[in-house]
């Protein structure tokens, strides 16, 4: 489950009377598994979900969590991943986490929940999809499961159905040439072009570079790309924002089937999304540009 359905089952389980933990890692340095605000539910059955890393370090504070809850207490403790140091765990990762523990009760458990629901949904990157196909519907759904809000937008009305993508924030059915009118992509945004055909990709495409977006994906063939990039080109767009669009779309692993491309759109998203936020992992390693 996400964060969001962890945090509606926590909320309910405080409406049924029960208690629980809430450990957050609030700072990290090194090489560690998760980064700060990862956190998990701890009930009196143990982990209900989430989690602060996996291993060693999870197993620990799921035991302290279950400590403090049992003493109805809030608490902070630090974790060294570092074998060999001083107090370390025994891991091999490299870094220290300190975790927050904070117990839930009651109405008051509720709201701290509340306002951390809040801001997560607050944080959720938005993801405008073009075109309402199969792969379409598999990209779609792989975007929310990793923390996307996602809009779709299609001149069909049986593609641009609700049924068609229940999971979505928004089913617009609108005429690709009158798209500004319907769509509204904000700065920060991320957009992925996979309509019927090269035409309406060409129509999305234009309109996305005209906006503030930090992504524009566009599916299909290295000679289709070529082929929209210079009618793009004879519209006057400059050469650079349209190389800045990631065409053909998504991280090159030989995929062929809709899950698969689902899979390398997701990928590339992902990495887009951890240089934007400046993610320690993305600053530590190497990354690849797989295109």
């Amino acid at each position: 489950m996400d964060n969001l359905e962890l945090i509606r089952l926590g909320t309910e389980k405080l409406k049924n009377g029960e208690n629980l933990e809430f450990a957050q890692i609030i700072s990290s340095s090194g090489s560690t598994p998760r980064g700060n605000d990862a956190f998990m539910l701890i009930g009196t059955e143990g982990c209900i979900g989430g989690t602060v890393g996996g291993g060693t370090v999870e197993f620990l504070a799921q035991k302290d969590a279950a400590e403090f809850l049992g003493k109805e207490e809030d608490g902070e403790k630090p974790y060294n991943l570092s074998r060999g140091k001083t107090e370390s765990i025994g891991m091999i990762c490299g870094g220290d986490v300190s975790i927050s523990f904070t117990w839930l009760s009651g109405e008051d458990g509720i709201s701290f929940l509340t306002e951390k629901e809040k801001k997560i949904r607050e944080g959720k990157p938005v993801c405008w999809i073009f075109g309402g196909g199969h792969v379409s519907v598999c990209t779609a759904a792989e975007l929310v499961r990793i923390g996307f809000d996602v809009m779709i937008y299609d001149d069909r009305p049986e593609f641009a159905s609700p049924d068609r993508f229940p999971f979505a924030k928004e089913v617009i059915c609108a005429s690709y040439d009158e798209i500004g009118k319907h769509a509204t992509v904000k700065e920060g945004d991320y957009v992925v072009v996979m309509t019927r055909g090269h035409v309406c990709d060409y129509e999305a495409q234009k309109f996305a570079i005209g906006t503030k977006a930090c992504y524009i994906g566009v599916i299909g063939s290295h000679a289709k790309t070529a082929e929209v990039s210079r009618k793009l080109l004879s519209d006057g767009i400059p050469a650079e924002k349209i190389g800045a669009c990631f065409a053909p779309i998504g991280i090159q692993i030989a995929a062929e089937t809709p899950e698969e491309i689902a899979v390398s759109i997701a990928a590339e998203m992902i990495l887009v999304r951890a240089r934007r936020e400046n993610r320690r992992k993305v600053r530590e390693h190497k990354t690849i540009d797989y295109r």
